[in-house]
């Protein structure tokens, strides 16, 4: 099954019999049989008739309306995970202070190495000041987080990471793409806008693939609140957000195949939006990513896409005791290699020793 995503403007989906169908201007345009689809992203401000969304949701196949400016605006699922033995683990779970701080740090910790590598890879060929300067705090950082005793201290490591990482990767941009701050509402610039399109679909994924395991997603361990997302799924996000969402848009960026002209102008508010073309070249390259071939640490060759399945399911694991810890997504990179996965193997007791180049 795929994703069926709206983007061109004007366009309706609506059901007929076994098929959704795309309307656009009142013309059908297209027929996709109900049961090839997983699940449905729409572009604002097109629509969904009362009919599609009623089978969608009967079918359990979650519906995500994203804004011009790339965040989500409304998330519909109807489905409910079953009463079972992983949702009884996930709840009492989530209730454990000392199980949800070491996940928590688990998932900072691979946060904070993969911005770190992505920022090293960068830097290697066009360096700056401000580059080198966030990387060696990133590291040092790295080095004090076993120390880290509670959920506030670590919102402080989680924040100034990104303080100091997305000036420095705005600094390694083309001039005409360098932005000094991560915000998402409103995006006021355009790196800005792909990073909020590139979180909105990753974060999806990942909510369809922890609703597959039968997991609540708004059961979490480290975000409590989550706006427009649910505090499980952006958990889990922060391992993925440099490697797969960053990285894509960086390349985006820099090989030109998205340019300021791929923009419209600046709308009242001053927000920086993709034109509809550019939208479906963004998807493309998106899911040519998802795609993409990868050599997995612990289950060998595997798809991005199937690497977020994998660790949703090594998460389940975690919580049912079958493994001892959670490994989460490092990447590791050498100079003129692109980014890589590699495993980092450390028990509980271990955390302290472990280095990072």
């Amino acid at each position: 099954m795929s994703t069926l995503y709206i983007t061109k403007p004007n366009t309706t989906l609506n059901v007929s019999d076994k098929y959704f169908q795309i309307h656009q201007q009142n013309q059908l345009q297209a027929e996709i049989p109900i049961h090839q689809v997983s699940q449905i992203i729409i572009f604002s401000p097109n629509q969904i008739s009362p009919q599609a969304t009623r089978i969608a949701l009967s079918e359990q196949k979650p519906i995500l309306y994203i804004s011009q400016q790339g965040y989500l605006l409304v998330h519909l699922n109807d489905f409910q995970p079953p009463l079972s033995k992983t949702l009884i683990q996930q709840k009492k779970r989530s209730r454990n202070q000392t199980f949800s701080h070491l996940l928590a740090e688990t998932l900072i910790r691979a946060k904070l190495h993969n911005k770190r590598t992505l920022l090293r890879r960068l830097n290697h060929s066009h360096s700056t000041q401000l580059a080198t300067e966030a990387i060696k705090t990133l590291a040092l950082l790295l080095e004090h987080l076993p120390s880290v005793n509670s959920h506030k201290a670590l919102w402080f490591y989680h924040n100034k990471a990104n303080n100091l990482y997305y000036p420095a990767l705005g600094s390694l941009l083309p001039e005409v793409f360098q932005f000094h701050q991560r915000q998402d509402t409103p995006p006021l610039d355009y790196i800005n806008t792909l990073l909020n399109l590139g979180y909105a679909l990753l974060s999806q994924n990942l909510f369809t693939f922890i609703r597959e395991v039968g997991l609540n997603p708004h059961w979490g361990h480290f975000h409590l609140n989550c706006i427009n997302h649910t505090p499980l799924v952006c958990d889990l996000m922060e391992q993925f957000r440099a490697p797969i969402v960053e990285d894509l848009v960086i390349n985006l960026v820099n090989s030109q195949l998205l340019t300021c002209d791929d923009f419209l102008p600046p709308d009242d508010l001053g927000n920086y939006l993709l034109s509809p073309a550019a939208l479906e070249k963004f998807i493309y390259h998106w899911e040519a990513k998802l795609t993409a071939q990868i050599n997995h640490y612990l289950a060998g060759q595997m798809t991005y896409r199937r690497c977020l399945q994998w660790q949703v399911q090594a998460y389940v694991d975690y919580l049912l005791g079958k493994i001892d810890f959670y490994q989460p997504l490092f990447v590791t990179w050498k100079a003129n290699k692109p980014l890589a996965l590699f495993p980092v193997k450390q028990t509980i007791k271990q955390r302290r020793f472990v280095s990072f180049s």
